[in-house]
């Protein structure tokens, strides 16, 4: 959880969102203008009640327990033409985490992808599938994920993250708030 919540774009998704609920939420209690109220009587506390909310949302036992429950594997990719990228948002899922096809991934090293999942069909199925489609994918999806950072072990890389890196004024994905 912490990997998807403390980078810095999702630390700003969290501002806004939970600032907005913050506002709504004074003001449904203690009615109008007690936002404006509140914020003159403790600035710093509105301003970071993002960050007061981050631990317990990143220890966040229910999800903590589906991970727990989930198949860990890690894949040893070496020996292929690619090594794998990470990026600003280095983690990746498919599908919901309480969805039998889940699984999530995350480079651990330029050779070594540790994968966990719901399923142990799922973790059957990427390891008899091709190294290198395996390394492409993820390489693909961390790419596309980027909100501004990829990192890779050189610059053999370079065409493959221009062809797909964001570009500015494009709707960043995997927005932690789903908008």
């Amino acid at each position: 959880m912490s990997l998807q919540l403390r980078g810095p774009q999702s630390l700003s998704e969290l501002e806004q969102g939970l600032g907005r609920n913050l506002r709504e939420v004074i003001e449904r209690t203690r009615g109008v203008g007690a936002y404006e109220a509140a914020l003159a009587d403790a600035p710093e506390q509105i301003a970071n009640f993002h960050k007061a909310c981050l631990p317990e949302f990143i220890d966040n036992a229910f999800n903590g327990t589906l991970l727990i429950n989930m198949r860990w594997a890690v894949f040893d990719l070496s020996g292929g033409t690619h090594d794998l990228l990470t990026g600003d948002r280095p983690y990746l899922r498919w599908h919901g985490m309480g969805d039998p096809r889940c699984y999530l991934s995350v480079a651990i090293s330029p050779t070594h992808l540790f994968v966990a999942a719901n399923a142990v069909e799922t973790l059957r199925e990427l390891e008899t599938q091709a190294r290198k489609y395996t390394v492409r994918n993820s390489n693909d999806q961390i790419v596309r994920m980027a909100v501004r950072d990829v990192y890779a072990t050189g610059p053999s890389h370079k065409e493959f993250v221009e062809a797909r890196l964001r570009r500015d004024g494009e709707p960043i994905p995997g927005s932690i708030l789903g908008d």
